[in-house]
């Protein structure tokens, strides 16, 4: 549970936000959300975060889905092992989805 729940807040904070080490957190701004960001290109770096998390010994199976209508990002499939052997799929923390506040 601790591992999974890492995960979920690797993927919801910011790279630059924690002014202890600018170097930790998402890409956002730098990667996903910039004009003409391709799916695949976001794909991978959320898979790269997930992969990152201390804990994380490999990432099975990893998918999103993009609705650039309502500007919305969903991780519809994540099935990661942890260095314990524990499997860790996207329904251990909930839904994780990105969306444009505005």
């Amino acid at each position: 549970e601790a591992i999974a729940q890492h995960v979920k807040i690797r993927l919801r904070f910011f790279r630059g936000e924690w002014a202890l080490d600018t170097r930790e957190g998402t890409p956002y701004w730098e990667e996903i959300l910039i004009r003409g960001a391709s799916d695949s290109v976001v794909s991978e770096v959320f898979r790269r975060v997930v992969a990152e998390t201390p804990g994380i010994a490999s990432v099975r199976q990893f998918a999103i889905s993009i609705d650039r209508q309502t500007r919305t990002l969903t991780i519809a499939r994540l099935e990661a092992v942890t260095t314990d052997g524990e499997a860790i799929t996207a329904d251990d923390f909930g839904p994780f989805v990105v969306a444009d506040a505005t």
